[in-house]
């Protein structure tokens, strides 16, 4: 069994137990609560989707072996690129460690979180042939659409007052 195998099936095991404990979560259904703000709705949604995404990278090897049992070559995988890989850590850390609640808005701190993630982490053989100026507008037009969207979901449907 290989790293990522033993990766998937922890958390598919970690994804499962978060489920199962938003599902036997207290709804609060005696104090005619919306369902949507119920306590376990996120978590719940949470643990689906590590399930999910554990089930891909379980998936992930044998997927490779079926192409290339049909004629399909196999991609290169590259060697992590632990620069890159610093680099995430550190944006997440100044965004969720040092500056988010401190006198910023949410929206204005995830949309810039996500612009300069994206500037930061593309790949470079993918984007040879566009300009910065370019690459920077289509970051900024994502940033600006996601910061929108998690904002609005987070205010609206859960409820969840944002710093």
């Amino acid at each position: 069994m290989n790293g990522d195998r033993i990766a998937g099936v922890i958390w598919f095991v970690f994804g499962t137990a978060v489920f199962y404990g938003s599902w036997t979560m207290d709804r609060l259904a005696s104090q005619n609560i919306n369902p949507l703000t119920a306590p376990g709705l996120l978590p719940g949604l949470l643990g689906l989707g590590m399930m999910v995404m554990a089930l891909v990278l379980i998936s992930r090897r044998e997927i490779g072996r079926a192409a290339s049992a049909i004629g399909v070559a196999p991609t290169e995988e590259a060697g992590t690129n632990w620069k890159r890989l610093l680099a995430s850590w550190a944006l997440c850390i100044a965004f969720a460690g040092i500056l988010l609640g401190r006198g910023l808005p949410f929206w204005l701190l995830a949309a810039g979180f996500v612009f300069v993630h994206i500037l930061v982490l593309e790949d470079r053989h993918r984007i040879e042939g566009r300009s910065f100026l370019r690459r920077s507008i289509e970051a900024a037009l994502i940033a600006t659409a996601t910061s929108a969207a998690v904002t609005y979901l987070f205010q609206n449907l859960f409820l969840i007052r944002l710093p």
